[in-house]
């Protein structure tokens, strides 16, 4: 009985797969600014807990909706995960699953890190019996703070995810490796702005400034290929920088193998395909 023998199918061509995760990388490009940066500059007074307080109540649909904002960062990214590993895993399977790894425990994290605002508004809205409102504010500012902080656990696994990256792009011989390049720059910011507020906080405007150059330079260049680069022809047939060729091979009914042709890229799936003849099977 004929049947054909692909080598790891998938159902998606990598030019859809690579359009995709430039669609979800746009989700954290432009939720991420929201609800890490506006939000929070509208909520938090530092050191002021009444005020911060005051805020939050006043502007709780705009406090949800940073929520949400999160949230949907989080799901983006579970998704987004899995797209550049298959887009990448043929570079270096080990390289890939060690970043897919790195950036799905940076989500969990992201998820983990809603937790303390959640708190800072219950404890607002529900003030728990016994606790004077000025204790109450200030372990909602306190709250809101640990969420603040979180954010630099999150980025030092993303720096690794970001260094890998940069690596399977580089050697993938189909994404330029300006991009490999750059992402290795973005990678160097994220680790820069994580570990140096953990260890130096009094640094934090000098590494925010640094990330948020390192992060333009390095993501925007990325996702912009994703979604308007190269027709995808050429994308991710390749293995450790080798472009992967449709070999074709029949099994005569004698048992040899007879090489049938061709060295024509698929478009389709991202796959090596195998045809086979009358009279035969097709088997690598």
């Amino acid at each position: 009985m004929e049947r054909a023998l692909t080598n790891e199918p998938s159902h998606i061509a990598p030019v859809r797969l690579a359009r995709i995760a430039g669609l979800l990388y746009l989700i954290p490009t432009f939720c991420g600014p929201f609800s890490m940066m506006y939000v929070p500059s509208v909520i938090v007074v530092p050191g002021d807990a009444g005020a911060t307080a005051d805020r939050l109540l006043s502007s709780e649909t705009l406090f949800r909706l940073g929520l949400v904002s999160d949230s949907a960062i989080v799901l983006s990214e579970l998704a987004l995960t899995a797209a550049l590993y298959v887009l990448l895993k043929r570079v270096s399977r080990p390289i890939a699953l060690t970043a897919a790894f790195a950036r799905l425990a940076m989500a969990v994290v992201q998820a983990v890190n809603l937790l303390p605002a959640l708190a800072a508004l219950h404890l607002l809205r529900a003030a728990p019996a016994g606790l004077e409102a000025v204790q109450v504010r200030a372990l909602a500012l306190s709250a809101l703070e640990v969420k603040a902080l979180g954010v630099h656990v999150w980025e030092v696994l993303f720096a690794l995810h970001c260094a890998l990256l940069g690596v399977l792009l580089y050697r993938s011989g189909t994404f330029p490796r300006a991009l490999g390049v750059l992402m290795l720059l973005a990678s160097a910011g994220y680790g820069l702005n994580g570990v140096g507020n953990l260890l130096l906080p009094a640094g934090a405007k000098l590494f925010a400034a640094i990330v948020a150059v390192a992060a333009i330079g390095g993501e925007v260049p990325f996702v912009l290929w994703l979604l308007f680069g190269r027709d995808g022809r050429d994308l991710v047939l390749s293995r450790g920088g080798r472009r992967l060729r449709d070999v074709r091979r029949v099994v005569t009914a004698d048992g040899n193998h007879v090489r049938a042709s061709g060295e024509r890229d698929r478009r389709e799936g991202g796959v090596v395909g195998l045809q086979h003849g009358r009279g035969g099977r097709a088997s690598w």
